[in-house]
């Protein structure tokens, strides 16, 4: 752990308990800060909060789903430079399109390796870091 550098932290989007458990579990293990939001409009309440180095939101949620709630905080302050994650039980193609056009930088199908899927949000969240400081 560098001391001079604060853990990245992870917001997590998505009105399922037990999946933000998992991704807590997951994410913890890679020295995340970990913020939760149980719906997009809580998750854009939290963005502007926390200010997180990642974002990792569910598609379907009731109300508003993931594609509204990346396009919203993509209209924000900020809202542009935080990598956004989607996760879907739907492999639809369309459905990735539609992410894709929202500002989604990826697509990722439930379920997953929690664990793997952590590690590989640090791996991307260490290079950004990086090239921002470049």
């Amino acid at each position: 752990m560098n001391l001079e550098t604060p853990e990245p932290t992870v917001l997590i989007v998505d009105d399922d308990e037990s999946t933000r458990f998992f991704l807590r579990i997951a994410f913890e293990a890679q020295n995340f800060i970990i913020a939760e939001a149980n719906s997009g409009p809580a998750g854009i309440q939290s963005f502007e909060k926390t200010s997180p180095s990642l974002i990792v939101v569910d598609y379907t949620m009731p109300g508003m789903d993931g594609i509204q709630c990346c396009e919203k905080i993509r209209a924000l302050e900020n809202g542009q430079r935080i990598p956004i994650i989607m996760l879907s039980g739907n492999a639809d193609p369309n459905l990735f399109e539609r992410a894709r056009h929202a500002g989604v930088d990826r697509f990722v199908i439930k379920p997953a390796d929690w664990i793997r899927f952590a590690e590989e949000m640090r791996i991307l969240v260490d290079a950004k870091s990086t090239d921002t400081e470049s």
